[in-house]
């Protein structure tokens, strides 16, 4: 077998996604430390059910309405309190 014939066969696979969804998913507006460790914890069930990829919903580290919090949890993807995980 080729190495392309081997990378497509790779690349064919099936995956198991793993999702959360509001509500199962509840996060506490603006407290991203507590919702990461949130996101740590599923992330870690998922894989130990055998997921291959996660998805998260959109904003479950600093919860829905933040309004006025907003500038206070933005951050960037670079920020230490994200980690290198």
């Amino acid at each position: 077998m080729s190495a392309g014939a081997a990378l497509g066969a790779e690349m064919a696979r099936a995956i198991d996604v793993g999702h959360l969804e509001t509500p199962c998913f509840v996060t506490d507006l603006g407290a991203l430390e507590a919702n990461l460790a949130t996101h740590r914890e599923r992330l870690q069930d998922a894989r130990d059910g055998g997921a291959d990829l996660v998805v998260f919903p959109e904003l479950g580290l600093t919860g829905y309405q933040l309004q006025d919090l907003a500038a206070e949890v933005a951050m960037r993807t670079t920020a230490p309190a994200l980690g290198s995980r």
